[in-house]
């Protein structure tokens, strides 16, 4: 079940959760190389890193995650000068940490992430590197966590430029796609008590970054006028 290094279709932790979730009376535990299973009449046991020809190097399973687009060159901002990208990261990341997630709480959409209890990852491209923060929706109180909390089933990626130019509601969707800025994927899928809930693939999904910055008649307005501006400019 655990194909490559991306963890295709899932990784040992995100199973195990799901089967306990499916099925909270069957006991179910990560079985890693070394390890040995004691198999009695009643119970299992597992003794780790107990064989004797074999041990696990290290354990390096919280760097791996289900993410398609990993093997895809990174985004990089459009900011490379180093004051505006000091500026740029300030813009960005005090949106990220002080407005994103009460502006998603806010949403009618909330109820949707919440159902399928969302595991949202959110990765801003920088001119060099990338940071991340992650949301999970399944919990009664949301918080937003800088980093990694394992299990993604949907991703949303851009170019730090980008984002700070929604922030600022000067450029639109329409740029953003066509400077190939923006990337995302999804595996929505709910699993309790016996149930496998799948979303179905024809349907869209409603993404938070274009819930907090819908393509509307004030984006395309915006755009036009952005266009105006510039040719009144140099004239």
């Amino acid at each position: 079940m655990f194909l490559n290094q991306y963890s295709f279709p899932t990784t040992p932790e995100q199973f195990v959760e799901d089967l306990g979730d499916f099925c909270p009376e069957v006991r179910a535990e990560l079985f890693f190389p070394g390890d040995v299973a004691e198999i009695g009449p009643k119970d299992t046991k597992i003794h780790r890193q107990a064989a004797g020809c074999v041990r696990m190097a290290e354990n390096d399973s919280a760097s791996v995650e289900f993410k398609p687009v990993a093997e895809v060159a990174p985004i990089r901002s459009l900011i490379p000068n180093g004051r505006e990208q000091e500026d740029e990261k300030k813009n960005v990341s005090r949106f990220i940490e002080e407005e994103f997630l009460p502006g998603l709480m806010d949403k009618e959409m909330m109820a949707v992430w919440r159902h399928w209890k969302l595991h949202y990852q959110l990765e801003v491209f920088w001119y060099e590197g990338s940071d991340i923060w992650s949301i999970d929706f399944g919990r009664d109180d949301p918080v937003l966590v800088k980093g990694r909390i394992g299990k993604v089933n949907l991703y949303e990626g851009i170019g730090a430029s980008e984002l700070s130019g929604l922030i600022d509601r000067n450029t639109s969707w329409d740029f953003v796609g066509i400077s190939a800025q923006y990337r995302t994927f999804n595996n929505i899928y709910r699993v309790e008590n016996g149930r496998f809930e799948f979303y179905p693939q024809d349907k869209k999904f409603p993404l938070p970054l274009m819930e907090l910055f819908p393509a509307d008649r004030a984006m395309d307005r915006e755009k036009f006028m952005k266009d105006v501006r510039r040719w009144k400019k140099g004239v």
